[in-house]
């Protein structure tokens, strides 16, 4: 794209945003994308480096499966900005490694996942997995209004990244009835609650695996 002075002469004539198009089209886009692409990379080395003495299959990234894991997570850790989800695709692969000889795991899943949920999604899911507060009254609306206020997510779009985490598998909505301390959600029939699924331990065990 650089090299090309036409297409470069039509950027410039965006409005608001020609001149960031340029910069992209000049190179500027893949110094982002490497540069996440080595921080990702720095973050693996680190998790990895814990596994040096372990036995685990050294050349697992040789392997049909590790192969295709490494380019999905390299793949992705160059689409987003953030730090954290580099640092989960991390977490998978070394999951992937620790857990290859048992399978007990779906790395490639997680990781799927992992990449299709927002950031935003993705504390919201942590911060209910952590808290779980109960479904008595009361405390469902003080869960969301602690996670509006600490994440900054205004109280129709929780409504949202809290439907999208259900959909991905995450929890489950429970309908019409009171549930117990470990469930989050509302007593008012027909709100219901959200309970956390075993899927949704299941991952975060993988995601801390070390041995």
């Amino acid at each position: 794209l650089a090299e090309d002075p036409v297409l470069r002469v039509l950027l410039t004539r965006i409005p608001l945003v020609g001149d960031s198009l340029t910069e992209l089209a000049a190179g500027k886009g893949q110094q982002i994308m490497e540069a996440r692409r080595d921080e990702f990379l720095q973050l693996l080395a680190e998790h990895l480096a814990a596994l040096e003495e372990q036995a685990v299959r050294k050349d697992y990234f040789q392997t049909p499966e590790g192969f295709d894991l490494l380019i999905k997570a390299l793949d992705e850790s160059r689409r987003t900005r953030s730090k954290e989800k580099r640092d989960l695709y991390a977490r998978v692969l070394r999951g992937a490694i620790v857990d290859f000889e048992q399978g007990r795991y779906s790395a490639e899943e997680y990781l799927y996942l992992i990449s299709d949920l927002t950031l935003k999604e993705l504390r919201v899911a942590r911060l209910l997995y952590e808290t779980r507060p109960g479904s008595e009254k009361g405390y469902w609306e003080e869960w969301k209004n602690e996670v509006c206020g600490d994440l900054n997510i205004d109280r129709d779009d929780l409504s949202m990244v809290l439907a999208r985490i259900e959909a991905s598998g995450l929890t489950e909505r429970v309908i019409g009835t009171k549930g117990s301390k470990r469930y989050i959600g509302s007593t008012n029939p027909g709100m219901g609650y959200y309970k956390v699924t075993s899927a949704f331990k299941k991952l975060m065990n993988f995601v801390e695996l070390e041995s």
